[in-house]
């Protein structure tokens, strides 16, 4: 609780506290050069209604700095979590970028082939490579299938 140190008291008169809803005395004083009023209340409390206010904005104004702190650190902590990730993908981005480039060497090594040895010729020995592994392939299932049992 804190202590004022009072200048002048002038006005005293009789009134409800609208916020409280009980009655009392309201004094019109001077305190530190600046009016105020002093209220005192039948449960025998003195009060000031605008330091009051001021206490309780400004333990208001404190949680609300204590929370946007939180806020921001939580923040932070996404924010670089999410330079990660952005590090990470750009990471992948430039390997299948790479992967591409040599996928495009080696399409253009083939065409270069089939302008040498012939469209047609290439195509053929290209449809058998693909049969014969077809093959191997239906081999090795049907050893997995009937062959270990």
């Amino acid at each position: 609780m804190r202590k004022y140190a009072i200048d002048k008291v002038s006005k005293p008169e009789r009134c409800a506290s609208r916020k409280a809803g009980g009655t009392g005395y309201r004094y019109t004083c001077q305190v530190g050069g600046k009016i105020c009023h002093l209220t005192y209340e039948e449960n025998y409390k003195w009060f000031m209604p605008f330091v009051n206010k001021l206490e309780t904005l400004i333990k208001n104004l404190t949680i609300q700095c204590v929370r946007l702190k939180e806020e921001v650190l939580q923040l932070r902590k996404e924010k670089k979590r999410l330079s990660e990730d952005v590090e990470f993908y750009k990471g992948k981005i430039k390997d299948i970028s790479d992967r591409t480039e040599l996928l495009q060497e080696k399409a253009d090594d083939l065409e270069r082939v089939k302008r040498y040895a012939g469209a047609e010729q290439i195509d053929t020995i290209i449809r058998k490579v693909k049969e014969q592994e077809r093959t191997e392939q239906q081999i090795r299932r049907y050893d997995r299938s009937y062959g270990t049992r």
